[in-house]
């Protein structure tokens, strides 16, 4: 991931977990990094909550979800209203605070 990230340059589109291809061809942008950015930020937010914990979220989201289209909005927003529900506040800060979606998205 590192590799295609230095090849595409770390503030290309294509180096996100959300890669824009307006005006690009699909085959330009194909590589690992969504994968493996994907992957860093579900086990982050995993290690944040514990694997009981995260389950618990993914049961959520995958039940409030079902049958739609969703967006990476979609889920930061149902991360936050679970934190917020399951957490106290000094948690709840310290887990919401943790997570800097703007560096796993772009």
């Amino acid at each position: 991931m590192l590799n295609d990230m230095i090849n595409y340059g770390m503030k290309n589109p294509f180096s996100s977990l959300h890669p824009t291809l307006k005006g690009a061809s699909p085959d330009d942008a194909f590589s690992t990094i969504p994968y493996y950015k994907g992957f860093q930020l579900l086990y982050y937010m995993e290690t944040l909550v514990g694997e009981d914990g995260f389950q618990n979220f993914l049961r959520n989201y995958i039940l409030g979800h079902q049958l739609e289209s969703v967006i990476t909005d979609d889920l930061r927003l149902s991360w936050e209203d679970f934190i917020e529900d399951k957490y106290n506040a000094t948690e709840t800060n310290r887990i919401l605070g943790s997570v800097d979606w703007d560096a796993w998205i772009y």
